[in-house]
């Protein structure tokens, strides 16, 4: 098995064990990494910076779609 076939592998396992938690148990988990996660998001890491500019209150512009021309 190839290393990125034991990746998808580790990652299935991984994602099949989060299936079968209860619900309680899955939002425990995210309030549990809400701490690190708002200290990653201060940080400033250019990783974290989209995650912190869809959060921002400022209203966005349209998405404005081309117009469909029938031939």
């Amino acid at each position: 098995m190839t290393d990125i076939q034991q990746l998808f592998a580790r990652q299935a396992a991984w994602q099949q064990s989060r299936e079968n938690l209860t619900w309680e148990e899955k939002v425990r988990m995210a309030e549990a990494a809400l701490p690190g996660l708002r200290e990653w998001r201060a940080a400033g890491t250019p990783t974290a910076a989209p995650a912190k500019e869809a959060l921002s209150a400022k209203p966005q512009p349209p998405i404005v779609q081309p117009a469909v021309t029938e031939n």
